[in-house]
């Protein structure tokens, strides 16, 4: 069995389903939830998306770090992550020295869709870069993928499953003792088909 006082991460860009999936997550485990973008716009009184535009991405990541660092001392917890928390090396520490990592790894076309369908309905999250939608997905996928695969304990492709039928794979692989690694991280990790 795992180790039922650690926290799970899900980790990956935005829009690939980590607040969608970690609800059910959560109640599949009997843990505790919580989006970590959500506790920072309860913290800051406003959405992260004006706080990025009026104060900056710095301000915001050191704001990130506090709320990880807080979050992380709580065992028994689904974590949903924002999707540049891994940028910050003391995250990355953090991250595995608390839990297990999943990568949530959604194709490019997907995001793309579902970061629109966002702008459209007014829940826009802040432009890192100023491009075009798929142009910003593919030039930041090129800093953070690699650091999302180095860290992820399990990859879970998202692109079309349904958040439940994501949630209880993970809740699978978690409960299995043979599938968690034991040893520190290596480049050994875990895929599920979708």
């Amino acid at each position: 069995m795992a180790d039922l006082l650690a926290n799970i991460y899900l980790i990956g860009y935005r829009g690939s389903g980590k607040t969608s999936i970690a609800p059910f997550l959560a109640s599949a485990l009997g843990y505790d939830w919580i989006d970590t973008d959500q506790s920072i716009e309860a913290i800051l009184g406003e959405p992260i998306a004006s706080f990025f535009i009026r104060v900056g991405e710095k301000d915001f990541r050191h704001i990130e770090s506090h709320t990880i660092c807080t979050v992380a001392k709580t065992p028994r917890q689904v974590v949903s992550l924002g999707g540049g928390a891994v940028l910050d090396p003391a995250n990355q520490a953090i991250l595995r020295s608390t839990g297990k990592i999943v990568w949530l790894d959604c194709p490019v076309d997907v995001l793309a869709m579902r970061l629109s369908a966002d702008q459209t309905q007014g829940s826009g999250r802040p432009s890192l870069t100023g491009l075009g939608v798929v142009e910003e997905i593919e030039s930041v996928l090129r800093v953070r993928e690699p650091i999302y695969r180095n860290l992820a304990d399990l990859i879970v492709p998202t692109g079309s499953s349904s958040p439940e039928a994501l949630a209880s794979k993970i809740a699978t692989w978690w409960l299995d003792a043979d599938a968690l690694p034991s040893a520190p991280k290596t480049s050994a990790h875990k895929s599920l088909p979708e």
